[in-house]
């Protein structure tokens, strides 16, 4: 049987009474969390995916991706809708869920979100141009493992953590990542935020070299019942670089 758990190599960890979805991010799959989802397993039932890559025409914009995150949150559903967790792209993901579904989840966690990565000058720095992303895609096209490892290296200054994300990000499929680096860096979630109702805790680094701080502060602020957390740490990534600080941040939240 090919139901979503199966499609998407759904894996839980741990029990307990309440359930963490953990959403990745671009170019990456479930073990990017390896470092924190235990952290939550010892008393909590952990639930990773993999997000679908576009096949035949499916999931050709991210309300489809949002859509499927939706599945698979209906199909590992207990008595109570879980907590939701996710990573920039994953968290843009959850942000477009809970407008197509507000009940979806109890608590969103937002890693690291972008409203939207284009400049949109004078009023909104969110970081690129249109030409940065046109050289971005054109890299990709180009060479498509030496731009993946160029850029793990970009949103992880920690060598470690850099040289990982490159080489998992390099080892994706090149056209489903390229259409979903074209998809998040196109997309505008500042319309959708103020509609998101669910209690929201936003994480961001201080030193983000993809989002701004003033584009990352603007989730929370446009987010009715949101609350942010900055972590003082950088790079994109600190479910890996700083897996500790990022699970005090949410078991705070989760116990406020």
């Amino acid at each position: 049987m090919n139901g979503p758990a199966t499609r998407r190599a759904v894996t839980e960890l741990g029990g307990g009474a309440r359930t963490l979805v953990l959403v990745h991010g671009l170019g990456v799959d479930q073990r990017v969390w390896s470092a924190l989802a235990p952290r939550f397993a010892t008393d909590h039932r952990v639930v990773l995916f993999d997000l679908v890559g576009e096949t035949s025409g499916r999931n050709a914009t991210l309300e489809d991706f949002a859509r499927d995150l939706l599945e698979v949150v209906a199909s590992v559903r207990s008595d109570e809708p879980p907590i939701v967790v996710g990573h920039s792209l994953g968290a843009a993901l959850c942000v477009l869920a809970a407008s197509l579904q507000p009940s979806f989840a109890s608590h969103l966690v937002l890693m690291l979100l972008s409203p939207r990565f284009l400049d949109d000058l004078p009023d909104y720095r969110g970081g690129f141009s249109d030409d940065d992303l046109n050289e971005i895609l054109g890299a990709m096209d180009h060479n498509f493992v030496d731009w993946a490892m160029s850029f793990g290296a970009f949103v992880a200054p920690q060598a470690d953590v850099g040289a990982w994300m490159g080489t998992s990000i390099a080892a994706s499929d090149p056209r489903s990542t390229r259409r979903l680096t074209e998809l998040a860096f196109r997309a505008d979630l500042r319309p959708i935020l103020p509609r998101v109702t669910l209690p929201t805790l936003s994480i961001q680094s201080r030193v983000d070299p993809v989002i701004p701080y003033e584009a990352g502060h603007l989730v929370a602020a446009s987010i009715p019942h949101a609350r942010e957390t900055v972590l003082d740490v950088p790079g994109h990534c600190p479910h890996l670089s700083h897996p500790a600080l990022v699970e005090r941040a949410i078991r705070e939240y989760l116990s406020a």
